[in-house]
């Protein structure tokens, strides 16, 4: 694929370190190799828990790990996946004739790869669940691999029935805790927690028909990378809370009463609301505010230019905030980057 992610764009999230770390660690590359896979794309080799990236910079690692390796399942399942066995399977699956038909192919089609892995289908009368198999220790252990093996089927899906596929439910291992606001990110909804790994809809999806044609495949796959790495189409009021803080000048400077307005709602009720799907507005300018600095600061924008885009009245107040986000100041973020690269 050769789309290209701006890294800067008002509401582009930014992804924890670990995922690039574990999009490498099981390639069988030699070190220095996997070194100049992360360096390439200005990450260090020892990983650090509170660094983030931007959605480049993990793009720019994804793709180097599969060159190298060639393998898109990342060293992941028992076989090797070719290079080109995701845009083999878009295809399969856009001759198919309903949703069910496409994860029932899709499962037998990942288990070439990983034999006892793939999607365990739970279907009921009103709710559907979608298990993912884990077979594997590693696989356990990684959210990369849980987050993209729970994530390909719904984005695959909602693009061949043209349509978003909402969840009622994502369910994590109780071990992935820290990373809840990265899952409500990107799957649209607050995870909850316990033995599996699974997701659930309304089993009417099922019945969905396909709309996508095998010719219309290759420019999907241009932008599928982008599209996964985006926010779901998630909670309409969410939605336009982000859209209105990131349109602001200075950025997401609005507070919380004038967005409510525009809404059409009391600021009760917005707050009601989002915190009833996991979140708060303090938190979503927060994440807007900390994924916009850290794009700004890899472009090389100084410290006082980007407090000011932000909004801040002094770069102290800047800096003071960007280490709550972040747990490092800017400028040791900027250096780490700088020594990376």
């Amino acid at each position: 694929m050769t789309e290209r992610l701006e890294p800067d764009a008002p509401d582009a999230a930014t992804i924890p370190e670990r995922y690039a770390h574990e999009a490498t660690a099981r390639l069988g590359l030699p070190e220095a190799e996997r070194a100049r896979i992360l360096h390439a794309a200005g990450i260090a080799s020892r990983p650090a828990a509170t660094r983030r990236l931007t959605a480049s910079q993990f793009a720019a690692v994804y793709r180097g790990a599969i060159r190298a390796a060639r393998d898109e399942s990342l060293g992941y399942a028992t076989y090797r996946t070719p290079p080109g066995s995701y845009a083999f399977l878009v295809r399969a699956l856009a001759t198919c004739g309903d949703l069910a038909a496409c994860l029932a192919q899709a499962d037998r089609f990942y288990r070439l790869f990983e034999p006892q892995g793939g999607w365990e289908l739970e279907r009921e009368r009103a709710i559907t669940g979608l298990k993912l198999r884990l077979p594997r220790p590693v696989q356990r252990a990684s959210i990369l691999y849980v987050h993209s093996m729970l994530l390909t089927p719904g984005r695959t899906a909602s693009w061949l029935v043209g349509r978003p596929l909402p969840l009622t439910a994502v369910v994590l291992p109780a071990r992935f805790r820290g990373f809840a606001d990265e899952t409500r990110f990107l799957f649209g909804i607050a995870p909850t927690f316990g033995d599996e790994a699974s997701v659930r809809f309304d089993t009417k999806q099922l019945a969905l028909p396909v709309v996508r044609a095998p010719a219309d495949v290759d420019a999907y796959l241009h932008g599928s990378l982008q599209g996964f790495l985006l926010a779901a189409a998630g909670d309409d009021v969410e939605r336009r809370v982000r859209a209105a803080l990131a349109a602001a000048t200075p950025f997401a400077s609005l507070p919380i009463e004038r967005v409510a307005r525009g809404l059409g709602m009391s600021r009760p009720t917005l707050a009601r609301h989002l915190q009833r799907i996991g979140t708060s507005f303090a938190a979503v300018r927060d994440e807007l505010r900390r994924d916009l600095a850290i794009a700004l600061l890899g472009r090389g924008l100084r410290v006082a230019d980007v407090s000011e885009r932000l909004g801040y009245s002094e770069p102290s107040a800047f800096q003071r905030a960007f280490k709550s986000w972040t747990g490092t100041a800017p400028g040791s973020h900027v250096a780490a980057r700088r020594s990376s690269a």
